[in-house]
């Protein structure tokens, strides 16, 4: 039976930082409200890394800036036009023109989801980090 992981690979310390961020200064965390990422492994209360960057590709998912709100969607270029897209059939796309100003605040590298509830509770008491609309 497999077992899914190499057991030599468990032994020493793993630094996160090292692993999960590649720009420091120009990398934060953001808690996700809402579900309109779920088709993509982004769910509420997941803890996003996020790195700074006011531009973005066809594909990313981004954190943008519309209507005041920050949210997390998938960016796509359609016919020249900017568009928010989410991973959630329930959510409508919406062609950012039509929305005011768009702003790209950064591209989400990880999502760091609890895989249990106390686990979730837990981090919901202790952190501070501020929260992304998924929806």
């Amino acid at each position: 039976m497999s077992k899914g992981f190499n057991e030599h690979e468990t032994e020493g310390r793993l630094d996160l930082n090292q692993v999960l961020i590649k720009r420091p200064h120009s990398t934060y965390y953001l808690r996700v409200t809402g579900d309109s990422m779920t088709g993509v492994g982004i769910f509420p209360d997941d803890l996003l890394v996020v790195e700074r960057t006011d531009k973005a590709k066809h594909g990313d998912i981004v954190i943008a800036r519309v209507m005041d709100d920050l949210c997390v969607k998938r960016y796509e270029v359609h016919n020249g036009e900017a568009w928010l897209v989410s991973e959630n059939p329930e959510y409508l796309p919406f062609k950012t023109s039509e929305h005011g100003p768009l702003t790209i605040w950064g591209k989400v590298r990880y999502s760091i989801h609890a895989q249990t509830p106390e686990d979730a509770e837990e981090s919901e008491e202790e952190d501070e980090w501020p929260d992304v609309i998924a929806a």
